[in-house]
């Protein structure tokens, strides 16, 4: 997290612009939330979905506690 933008901060958690840095945490996130049934599970529909995400930087945000560990990401609508 260290160099990054934040976008937002509450003294709890940090918001950043998504960026490639994120991409592994947020994959594994997405697995763990479902499972076998998770499209990130497929590399070409992964790849596809992580340009979409991408494409929508300026409205994704990932979420870190105030220590620098990764917590989510937050889409706004």
């Amino acid at each position: 997290m260290m160099g990054r933008d934040i976008f937002a901060a509450d003294g709890e958690f940090i918001i950043c612009p998504i960026s490639n840095a994120d991409r592994c945490d947020y994959v594994e996130l997405h697995r763990q939330l479902n499972g076998e049934a998770s499209l990130y599970l497929n590399p070409v529909s992964r790849d596809m979905m992580w340009e979409q995400i991408l494409k929508n930087a300026d409205s994704v945000f990932s979420l870190f506690t105030e220590n620098g560990d990764y917590c989510g990401s937050i889409e706004l609508q």
